[in-house]
């Protein structure tokens, strides 16, 4: 059974070392690189109370986790809590265990319950220039979308004809086609 929490800060070297393992291209491979990851890691929590970590548990090991953030977005005219997920690192000795498909469903369920409108993908490769460049943004392989953003369900106090221009412009951001969506 597993138990996913917000990972104390006793946990965050072992995290750190998931993460470092799981994304060989961040280089941290020495004690050095690992304090100065750290030292950037606790900074990004200090400053930012929109941001979080938590770990997925089972038998009180860590076997993966990942950083949650909260976004506001305006979408037509108002406000909406957008749900951002990040830095999903597994125990290599722990894959094909199903942990980060756990954790993706709880990163889902924790949105829908705080009522954010969508989800997304916190981008972690951007171009040279610091943005996210839609031509390399990771696709889906079956049906070749935009991966960046994922559509989760409208709060019912939204018209239905809101509803409809909002999937369409979420449709059309992500696509690049007008109108053309899945779900």
């Amino acid at each position: 059974m597993s138990q996913i929490k917000k990972l104390p800060k006793k946990d965050i070297d072992d995290f750190l070392t998931i993460g470092a393992n799981a994304y060989p291209g961040m280089k941290v491979y020495t004690d050095e690189e690992k304090k100065k990851l750290k030292k950037r890691v606790l900074g990004y929590l200090a400053k930012d109370p929109t941001m979080a970590l938590y770990g997925l548990y089972r038998k009180g090991k860590l076997l993966g986790g990942m950083s949650l953030h909260d976004f506001t977005m305006t979408l037509l005219s108002a406000k909406a809590l957008i749900g951002g997920v990040g830095f999903v690192a597994v125990d290599l000795s722990h894959k094909k265990e199903k942990v980060c498909k756990e954790l993706i469903e709880f990163f889902l369920q924790h949105y829908r319950k705080k009522g954010a409108t969508m989800t997304a993908l916190y981008p972690f490769a951007p171009t040279s220039t610091g943005r996210w460049d839609s031509a390399t943004a990771p696709r889906s392989a079956t049906t070749g979308s935009n991966l960046l953003t994922y559509r989760a369900e409208l709060p019912e106090t939204i018209s239905a004809s809101s509803r409809k221009k909002i999937r369409r412009r979420l449709s059309t951001a992500t696509t690049g086609t007008p109108g053309k969506h899945t779900g």
